[in-house]
């Protein structure tokens, strides 16, 4: 623009010029034709006015021009300096290069970004050694190429330290004042950090998704304006929606009819009045028509109207849970009628958790009593060694079993009990199982009785049998001696003629001597013995008389009555000195028996009794009768000496007796143990403590042959 200036100031000066000589000799030689003196000044002055004219205008133009150059030269001024300012201070890096490549411009933003000191590092060098990988740059000029620039190309740059960067960058083609392309120039900007928050976000998001597939979870937002529906992989996959348009109307559809009033009210609550939305409920995939448990929990933005959300999949949860509640029912129910004993214990307290009825009603305490307690504290525990078992197994958590006997409540108990640690907290748990095996040894003790009994009879009967030879002729043979040294016939008369001598100096002489006394002695223990034989025979065989109604009360007067009579001075005990107390239960139904039998039982029992109760203030024994649903029970009680336990468990067995030799045989209670058991189907029991007293227990059948009535009332009143 400067050079066509002085072309413009030319054309003008000559285009004036020459109008100024055309028309100024033209009206000159017009004006002064007839003067020609006035003429030539006149022509003289125009050539004076026309320089003056001319130089005056051109100095106008000159200033003009001059005037106009410094502004532009100002403003070309100020435009550099901008340019170099924002070149100098614009964060992305500007850059050209020439038409070989090489870098002509760069702004020293480049610097930190390539880790470099000096622009003189870098100007000059080929824009190709900067290229992580050459053949991106091959693609890259093909590109701007064809298309004159290029728009958000990311390119990796190599640093000063070999380390690669990646740069978006925009560029375009430039071109000379000839249009030729004079080499490429644009920006680029440093896009690690971008990049580095996509990889995250990527990660993150692929880490979502991970963690939506493990937990069964997924995201959803529905905008309330638009009604909207949005969400993640996870929730499309549960609702099973993985094509098509996810919808409000299509969610709404999905839970089952039962569940969707529910979960509108909830929605509604949470909107309008900020209650928390946590619900689960069922839903019926449209995918595969599957039933699936969904638990989902949201919050409001009333700003945005937006709910945010979260669905988890919670099926196989739900059926682990009812798995669970189901194994705990099952649990629950054997931990509940199981008939043995359960218990779990605080290894460290000793306070009982947990306890079944049973455990309950062996310990005679309920379970509230034994959790404040335990294990540690229970008296009757105490003294049977549990507590010593229990603490072994916590310290070495080897389970034992052991049987132990449990005093409480006026009862014995014999238990059968299994300890076992069960790892939990710092001390554990103690689960202790208990069988009342009480019973169990009672039949026990009573199968051994029996056994004892049953081959005890066989040699009673194999006795009785070889005694009762012998013991018939010793017998006859005392009568006979007797009857020939007492009975003043013919005969013995003249045996004694014979003999030299009187009748009446022999019966002297057996008299002086007191040979008849021994005669009688002689009887007598042969009469005892076959006493003895014929108890023998009676406990080796069943009883084959028939049995019949009888009335128990009565049946117990007259056996009182004949223990009374039968009474002889040379025995410790009377029972005109002896109290008897009757306790008979009214109305009580007659029961089949051995009138007999049972008289030989209860009198043996009565005679027992008194032997018991000799050298006591006030002797007494009562007799009871009792209805005990298709028993009667007889109970004949004293308050003599009693006995230990030792000798309660003897005290049916044959020969077995404390009695001083040759008071007793120690066949009474076998015997009598015989005909109730056997004979009649009942039982025979003996509770007894020393120093207070017994009290014999008889129950008998209403039922003839009914023996399992009569022992399940035996255990039942144990």
């Amino acid at each position: 623009m400067p050079r066509l200036k002085p072309l413009g100031i030319i054309s003008v000066y000559a285009i004036a010029s020459a109008l100024w000589i055309f028309f100024s000799d033209k009206a000159a030689a017009t004006l002064f034709t007839d003067s020609p003196d006035v003429l030539r000044w006149v022509s003289t002055l125009k050539g004076w006015f026309y320089v003056v004219v001319i130089a005056g205008m051109l100095w106008l133009l000159l200033r003009r021009f001059e005037k106009q150059h410094s502004v532009q030269a100002a403003a070309l001024a100020e435009s550099e300096s901008r340019y170099r300012s924002v070149i100098e201070n614009i964060p992305d890096v500007y850059y050209r290069t020439d038409a070989a490549g090489n870098l002509i411009m760069l702004s020293p933003s480049v610097l930190p970004l390539l880790r470099y000191d000096s622009l003189d590092q870098l100007l000059g060098r080929s824009n190709a050694g900067f290229w992580e990988h050459p053949e991106q740059r091959e693609a890259f000029m093909e590109l701007i190429n064809r298309q004159g620039e290029v728009r958000d190309y990311e390119v990796s740059l190599l640093r000063s330290d070999g380390i690669p960067v990646v740069v978006s960058t925009s560029s375009k083609l430039f071109r000379d004042c000839t249009g030729a392309v004079a080499g490429i120039e644009g920006i680029f900007r440093d896009i690690s950090t971008r990049k580095q928050a996509e990889r995250s976000l990527n990660d993150s998001a692929a880490r979502l998704r991970r963690a939506e597939l493990v937990a069964g979870t997924g995201n959803w937002e529905i905008d309330l304006t638009t009604r909207i529906v949005t969400s993640s992989e996870g929730a499309r996959k549960i609702y099973g929606m993985t094509t098509g348009e996810m919808t409000l109307e299509a969610v709404q559809s999905l839970p089952l009819p039962e569940y969707r009033t529910m979960l509108d009210n909830a929605m509604l609550a949470l909107v309008s009045n900020g209650e928390p939305y946590n619900v689960e409920f069922k839903i019926q995939r449209p995918e595969d028509g599957a039933i699936l448990d969904i638990h989902s929990m949201a919050n409001y933005d009333p700003a945005s109207r937006m709910v945010f959300g979260i669905i988890q999949d919670i099926t196989a949860r739900k059926h682990i849970e009812d798995s669970l509640r189901e194994a705990l029912a099952f649990n629950e129910s054997i931990f509940t009628y199981s008939p043995v004993a359960i218990g779990v214990f605080d290894g460290y307290t000793g306070r009982c958790v947990r306890a079944n009825p049973v455990l309950a009603g062996i310990t005679s305490l309920d379970i509230e009593a034994l959790g404040k307690r335990g294990f540690r504290d229970v008296e009757s525990w105490l003294t049977s060694g549990l507590e010593d078992l229990a603490e072994r197994v916590l310290a070495d958590g080897i389970s034992r079993r052991s049987e132990v006997n449990l005093k409480g409540d006026g009862r014995e108990l014999r238990l059968d009990c299994t300890l076992a640690r069960m790892e939990a907290k710092e001390a554990g748990f103690l689960l202790l199982i208990a069988a009342d095996i009480t019973e169990r040894r009672r039949m026990q003790e009573m199968m051994v009785q029996t056994e004892k009994m049953i081959s005890v009879a066989g040699l009673a009967a194999g006795m009785a049998h070889e005694i009762n030879n012998p013991l018939s002729g010793i017998l006859q043979n005392v009568q006979v001696m007797r009857r020939r040294l007492t009975q003043e016939s013919e005969v013995n008369a003249e045996a004694a003629r014979e003999a030299g001598c009187s009748f009446e100096s022999i019966a002297r002489f057996m008299e002086l001597r007191g040979i008849l006394d021994s005669l009688d002695n002689v009887r007598d223990a042969g009469f005892r013995a076959a006493h003895v034989v014929t108890g023998m025979l009676d406990f080796s065989r069943r009883s084959e008389s028939d049995n019949a109604p009888a009335d128990l009360a009565a049946l117990l007067d007259k056996t009182v009555a004949l223990c009374s009579t039968d009474y002889d001075l040379k025995k410790k005990f009377d029972f005109r000195n002896i109290r008897i107390i009757r306790e008979y239960e009214p109305d009580l139904p007659e029961v089949p028996c051995s009138k007999t039998q049972i008289q030989q039982v209860v009198m043996n029992l009565l005679t027992n009794a008194a032997h018991s109760l000799m050298g006591r203030s006030l002797p007494t024994i009562t007799l009871r009768t009792a209805h005990e649903g298709e028993v009667a029970r007889i109970d004949i009680e004293d308050n003599g000496a009693g006995m230990d336990e030792a000798t309660r468990r003897k005290v049916f067995e044959p020969f077995f007796t404390t009695k001083p030799v040759g008071e007793g045989t120690g066949l009474g209670l076998s015997v009598s143990y015989f005909i109730i058991t056997s004979n009649h189907g009942g039982s025979l029991d003996v509770a007894s403590t020393p120093g207070k007293g017994s009290c014999f227990t008889i129950r008998l059948p209403y039922r003839a042959g009914s023996v399992s009535a009569a022992r399940r009332n035996a255990r039942l009143h144990a």
